[in-house]
């Protein structure tokens, strides 16, 4: 393989991680979400798993 192959292919595996690292983000949303609107329809409980979800997903949520 030609040296500028290998740094291409590096560059590739770099961003496809960077993605991926992405994605867990709007999962926690999608469950910060689904908690908020729980927690208006009175179901607390509910909501608290919701938002516990969130936070295993993602820290930043704690």
């Amino acid at each position: 393989m030609k040296p500028i192959s290998i740094y291409v292919l590096a560059l590739l595996v770099l961003l496809s991680l960077a993605l991926i690292g992405c994605g867990g983000s709007s999962n926690a949303e999608k469950h910060v979400a689904g908690g908020v609107e729980l927690q208006e329809q009175g179901r607390v409980e509910a909501a608290i798993a919701e938002y516990d979800e969130a936070i295993s997903l993602d820290s930043e949520y704690a």
